[in-house]
């Protein structure tokens, strides 16, 4: 499922996107770290109020060691869900 979000992810201008396995706490699950480069106009903060406040809302979190990267933790979601997460990043990013 990290797959697909990192398929729409990785491309986008103004951020750099990865999956991350094992996750920053060391659990056996994958991660999509999206981190929005200087000219997209948005710190880690500033993506996530915005995909918080959209529609719909998307949750993501931050992590004090690097609180300018967005996780996304897609394992429980449909399809339909992530590519709407994908679309949001672009809005936001692309």
């Amino acid at each position: 499922k990290s797959g697909l979000l990192l398929d729409m992810a990785k491309d986008l201008p103004g951020a750099n996107s990865e999956v991350v396995f094992p996750d920053h706490s060391q659990r056996p699950y994958p991660t999509v770290h999206v981190s929005p480069l200087p000219q997209s106009g948005l710190g880690g903060q500033e993506l996530l109020a915005a995909l918080r406040s959209g529609d719909p809302p998307i949750a993501g979190m931050t992590h004090p060691s690097d609180p300018d990267t967005i996780r996304l933790d897609v394992r429980l979601l449909e399809d339909e869900e992530i590519e709407a997460i994908g679309t949001r990043l672009a809005e936001l990013l692309g």
